[in-house]
């Protein structure tokens, strides 16, 4: 390959199987790029093989577009949607602390601050055609004398049980540190614990939920967290969850570089932080299990014209192996449905 080179690293996975760590390190005529595809699609399929058994990877959907993505009606949609099954869906992001059921209010896109019971009767109906499981984000920001107060919750769990609704698991809240970013408020890591027990507490009570997950505390920019994680699983999130989740993403969408996409030191920023979530964690119960429960290349939709092309798949095999190697059960991908990021590049819409 005289117009460029390939430099493969292996190296064995902790669970016994072999991932695949590569770089491109230059490209510079079509036949060397159709190679380079060619042995990325086979790659990434060797390297998907390698973590099933350890790692799964799903999908996620803002709630700010749900209401705009999701449509138990399009066939076309399910048949893209059917193609990632087994999969679990996830709804949640940083609108997800803003919004509010409302059982009673049956027409369609009444507002993306509100959920409807239509609505949640169509994203329910959607996923289990498609055969998804389905984990949903609940807002934090429902709050009284300080506590978090779940009366809307519960009405939410009400409703899903009158359905027959089965959800795979519920989050409490989004990336709790940046809350001063998006809602001018903030809740210490000591609190959520505590808020977290309460929905712990409330939701066990339902024989109906008894096999659906809690997941938390959705913390981004882990190096800025330690002591707020540490601080979640001593006043309770220890007790409540059932993984403990974190997001990732290499930096800022506006900031991204094609080169960036090749780079191995660039890779190994998600090393750092897969070492220092394991650290920050030790205070949980053994055997609880890491998710990467939101995740992409760069967030703030990624970069223009890169995340959503073929380049992006070094860094996103990349995440997949290092996130074997480490011991994560559970990878969700930011989007499924979107622009920039997703993985299908434009939205089916209503009819």
């Amino acid at each position: 390959m005289s117009a460029g080179s390939l430099v493969i690293q292996k190296y064995r996975n902790t669970a016994s199987d072999l991932v695949v760590r590569f770089c491109l390190i230059s490209c510079s005529s079509q036949t060397m790029a159709a190679v380079g595809m060619l042995l990325l699609a086979t790659l990434s399929l060797y390297a998907l093989s390698a973590v099933c058994e350890t790692t799964s990877v799903s999908v996620e959907i803002h709630t700010d577009s749900v209401l705009h993505t999701i449509d138990d009606r399009s066939p076309q949609l399910k048949t893209l949607a059917r193609a990632f099954s087994p999969c679990i869906l996830r709804i949640g992001g940083t609108d997800a602390d803003g919004v509010t059921f409302t059982p009673s209010l049956q027409a369609p896109n009444v507002s993306n601050s509100v959920l409807t019971g239509h609505v949640w009767d169509e994203i329910n109906n959607f996923t289990k055609d498609v055969g998804w499981d389905l984990i949903f984000g609940l807002s934090v920001l429902q709050r009284k004398d300080g506590h978090w107060d779940p009366s809307n919750a519960d009405q939410l769990l009400d409703y899903t049980s009158q359905k027959g609704h089965d959800i795979y698991g519920f989050e409490l809240g989004n990336e709790p540190i940046n809350l001063p970013d998006h809602y001018n408020t903030s809740i210490s890591g000591a609190q959520l614990g505590r808020d977290f027990l309460t929905f712990h507490d409330n939701l066990r009570k339902r024989p109906y939920f008894k096999d659906t997950l809690i997941l938390g505390p959705d913390i981004f920019h882990i190096e800025k967290g330690i002591s707020f994680m540490r601080d979640f699983l001593t006043s309770g999130g220890a007790l409540s969850v059932d993984a403990i989740t974190f997001h990732h993403c290499f930096g800022n969408g506006k900031e991204g570089r094609l080169a960036d996409f090749t780079d191995p030191v660039f890779m190994d920023r998600l090393k750092v932080a897969l070492d220092t979530v394991c650290n920050a964690t030790s205070d949980a119960p053994a055997g609880t299990p890491l998710w990467l429960g939101e995740t992409g290349s760069f967030f703030d939709h990624g970069v223009m014209n890169m995340t959503n092309t073929y380049v992006d798949g070094f860094l996103w095999l990349d995440k997949l192996g290092l996130s074997a190697q480490s011991g994560i059960t559970k990878v969700i991908r930011q989007d499924f449905s979107g622009p920039g990021w997703a993985n299908l590049t434009s939205t089916i819409r209503r009819r």
